[in-house]
């Protein structure tokens, strides 16, 4: 997968497990599954602890391995330096009982430029791998283009997605697969990551390859521009397979088995 903007927050489940009892709770670069400890130059680990495996899946939430392969290379460079681009690839399942080993190599530093590949390993296989370049940001006196937000409706009013599978476990009515109604049961038990609320398609659209929706952390995020974008590296491993099964009729219909 390649990104290279991402727009929203979260937190992982062993963050708000110990800090939902408190509204004053803030989540940093130092806490859950976003710290990491260095063990040598360039080299440092997650704690299997803190790592998340989603119901269903083969091994550590992919977000999570990118939001740390993140983090892991802003700690090679510089204070004016800000990531804006990523490219990874995921090679192995990760294994949440076993701690991921994130080694950075510095293959370019320049005055406004600066390239990192990191390696995510775990029985010293490489699991993921990414390439990753930070810009010191300047003055543009060019183009700059940006896409418009699009006219979608506010938060307010919207139903979540845990709002939304209880509705669907408790409607007598509903052909929800055996398969899925465990995965929603998991999901409603259990701690809640991110809050999420979903803009429900028009008719028109529903084979379109687009999923929109609103998500916030239900933690506070302190004050450090680098844990906002380590953040967003969480997210980008989310929603990406609703919006590309739309055409074949969802995953009502196909039910992903890479997943």
């Amino acid at each position: 997968m390649s990104t290279t903007a991402m727009d929203q927050q979260v937190v992982d489940a062993a963050v708000w497990e110990e800090a939902s009892s408190s509204d004053d709770s803030v989540l940093s670069l130092r806490s859950g599954f976003l710290k990491l400890t260095e063990v040598d130059t360039d080299v440092h680990f997650a704690d299997h602890h803190d790592l998340w495996t989603p119901p269903g899946a083969r091994g550590v939430f992919g977000g999570q391995t990118i939001a740390q392969a993140v983090h892991a290379a802003m700690r090679s460079v510089g204070p004016g330096y800000v990531v804006h681009s990523f490219h990874g690839y995921f090679l192995l399942a990760g294994d949440a009982g076993r701690n991921i080993l994130f080694h950075v190599d510095r293959i370019r530093d320049g005055r406004s430029f600066a390239t990192r590949r990191v390696e995510a390993k775990q029985k010293n296989k490489v699991i993921f791998s990414a390439t990753l370049q930070f810009h010191v940001p300047e003055p543009s006196y060019g183009l700059e283009v940006a896409d418009p937000m699009p006219p979608v409706p506010s938060w307010e009013g919207l139903k979540s997605d845990y709002q939304i599978m209880r509705e669907l476990l408790e409607d007598p009515t509903s052909a929800v697969p055996d398969q899925m109604r465990q995965l929603f049961l998991k999901r409603i038990n259990g701690p809640q990551r991110i809050e999420r609320r979903q803009v429900p398609k028009e008719e028109a659209d529903v084979l379109e390859p687009v999923h929109w929706y609103w998500t916030r952390s239900p933690l506070k995020l302190d004050d450090d521009p680098s844990t906002h974008k380590v953040c967003l590296a969480y997210l980008s491993d989310m929603g990406m397979i609703t919006a590309a099964y739309g055409p074949f009729g969802g995953w009502e219909q196909n039910r992903p088995n890479m997943v």
